[in-house]
């Protein structure tokens, strides 16, 4: 993508997966644990169950904006353990999810993208409210979003992505994708001919790199150089 050739380069272009990308979600993780682990319930068996009620809630049923998705995701899992655990807990995940906040590399490279003239968006699985925290969590460093309360579907549905290059015009703008989620948003951004860096943070996607031939990063330290491999590739 060399910016002479597209004269693009007065619209540079940022998306961002928010979770997991510039947030840190462990602590939903942690609350799913907690309140399994205080009713004698195994705390990783727990989480993962969460994450298999998610994804079936998520992309089994009807649309639902994640507010009134993660209740019915707690009930999914007290009826699967035959247990009256989780949902009557929905506060404590939900007040995680509310004060997830970034990892420490992510605001000084968001400044520095600032700075260097793009345009920032997320992309996000979410909705108004926890947005609306998560916005001033990121210091309010983020141009635009788009969110599934908004597009009626989730990441990874092409629905999604096809919106967001209609919506911000991104087949006009010098424009890459960064996520950590391969599949949700990596794999879609392939699909859409969309330019994207993979954000693999954890230790267990490494034989993945191999495998597969997407720009990444383990950190956002590293994230300012791999743009301008991609711009000068």
């Amino acid at each position: 993508m060399k910016e002479k050739e597209m004269g693009k380069e007065m619209n540079r272009i940022l998306t961002f997966d928010c979770y997991g990308t510039l947030l840190d979600t462990s602590p939903a993780r942690l609350a799913i644990e907690q309140i399994a682990d205080r009713h004698g319930l195994d705390p990783k068996e727990s989480f993962a169950l969460y994450e298999k009620c998610e994804n079936e809630q998520m992309y089994e049923h009807d649309f639902r904006p994640f507010d009134a998705l993660t209740p019915e995701v707690l009930r999914s899992m007290d009826s699967e353990l035959g247990v009256d655990v989780f949902e009557k807990n929905v506060d404590l995940l939900w007040n995680a999810y509310a004060n997830f906040q970034p990892f420490e590399d992510v605001l000084p490279v968001l400044e520095q993208l600032k700075a260097d003239g793009w345009r920032l968006i997320v992309l996000s699985n979410t909705c108004p409210q926890l947005m609306e925290r998560h916005l001033k969590a990121l210091n309010g460093l983020i141009d635009k979003t788009l969110i599934a309360s908004q597009t009626h579907c989730y990441k990874p549905v092409l629905s999604f992505f096809e919106q967001a290059e209609e919506k911000f015009s991104l087949d006009k703008a010098c424009h890459i994708h960064i996520a950590a989620g391969y599949w949700w948003d990596i794999l879609p951004s392939k699909k859409m001919n969309w330019d994207a860096i993979w954000v693999s943070r954890r230790p267990q996607d490494n034989q993945l790199e191999k495998e597969q031939s997407v720009p990444f990063v383990h950190t956002f330290a590293d994230l300012c150089g791999r743009i301008q491999d991609i711009l000068h590739a």
